[in-house]
């Protein structure tokens, strides 16, 4: 079964925001037996903190704002 990595957080105003979607849509993965992980993002180290997933994970963006959307 596919993993999901549920991008959550983000360096900005609309932070508490991601958080609290990442936090719903986590309740319904976990729901629906769908395993993830999750990955607090941050602009300046998202490039390497990427990088240690595989690249066979669904991505799953719950930032808001600049940075996210």
């Amino acid at each position: 079964m596919t993993e999901i990595l549920v991008l959550e957080g983000g360096f900005n105003e609309e932070h508490k925001v991601s958080l609290t979607t990442a936090k719903e849509v986590k309740k319904i993965l976990k729901k629906n037996n769908i395993k993830y992980r999750s990955l607090i993002v941050h602009p300046r180290i998202f490039e390497n903190e990427i990088g240690k997933y595989s690249n066979k994970l669904i991505c799953f963006n719950a930032l808001h704002g600049t940075f996210g959307e």
